[in-house]
C-alpha cells in the first residue's frame, strides 16, 4: 500500500518469513549481511514492499512485491506510528489502520 506524506509518496516495508508472516526487522537485517557473504545461499527472510496486513508481527501480508515502487520512499512496517495505545505506551505502532487487516485476529 502506498501513503501519501506531503507531497512524498512512501510504502511499507516488511520483514517476512517464507509464509508472508511479518518477522523482527533484524531477521532481513541478518539475512541481507548473510546474502553479502554468500549471495547463493538461500535464506527464509526477504522484504516485502506494499502490500496490505494488520501491520504487527505474525500478520500475513497479502501481495506486495520484492521491489520498492518506482518513485516511491520505503519506510518500514516497524517505524510507522499510529495513534492508540502502542503511541501513548511508547510501543511500536504500524500502519494497521492504513493498510487493513489481514489476520483479523482480535480486532
Amino acid at each position: 500500500m502506498v501513503f501519501t506524506s506531503g507531497c512524498r509518496r512512501t510504502e511499507v516495508q516488511n520483514c517476512v518469513g517464507a509464509d508472508n508472516l511479518i518477522v523482527g526487522d533484524q531477521f532481513c537485517d541478518d539475512a541481507d549481511q548473510q546474502r553479502k557473504n554468500n549471495p547463493n545461499a538461500h535464506y527464509p527472510y526477504r522484504w516485502l514492499f506494499g502490500g496490505s496486513s494488520g501491520g504487527h508481527i505474525g500478520d500475513t501480508v497479502l501481495g506486495g512485491s520484492a521491489d520498492p515502487s518506482p518513485g516511491v520512499s520505503a519506510v518500514r512496517g516497524s517505524s510507522v506510528k499510529t495513534g492508540g495505545f502502542g503511541s501513548f505506551f511508547g510501543g511500536i505502532g504500524r500502519a494497521s489502520g492504513a493498510a487493513g487487516h489481514a489476520s483479523g485476529a482480535g480486532e
